[in-house]
């Protein structure tokens, strides 16, 4: 149940919940929380569905495509990888090479 912090960071409702009894600091930034009020994060929830979807098999279990055993343990905090843009063209190394 991801949901976003006044300090703009995405939490674990359930992890940030517990955090928030025991301090008013972002664990991220140290810095103060304007509000202890927490946004559900539906566009982090459907990207989730839609990894769960495509890498665990019915069982619940991940598939052997994506990557990683079955009998590993799940992680505890998930990271999210974008794709890195691509440099403007003749800007590769290769590129200028063959210039």
């Amino acid at each position: 149940d991801p949901v976003i912090a006044s300090d703009g960071f995405s939490y674990d409702r359930k992890s940030i919940v517990h955090w928030m009894k025991c301090s008013r600091r972002s664990p991220r930034t140290n810095l103060q929380l304007r509000t202890r009020v927490l946004t559900p994060n539906r566009a982090l929830l459907a990207l989730i569905q839609d990894w769960r979807q495509h890498t665990l098999s019915p069982s619940g279990s991940v598939t052997s495509d994506a990557g990683t055993s079955p009998a590993c343990p799940a992680p505890q905090r998930l990271q999210l990888q974008l794709p890195v843009e691509s440099s403007a063209p003749g800007s590769s190394p290769q590129e200028n090479a063959s210039a």
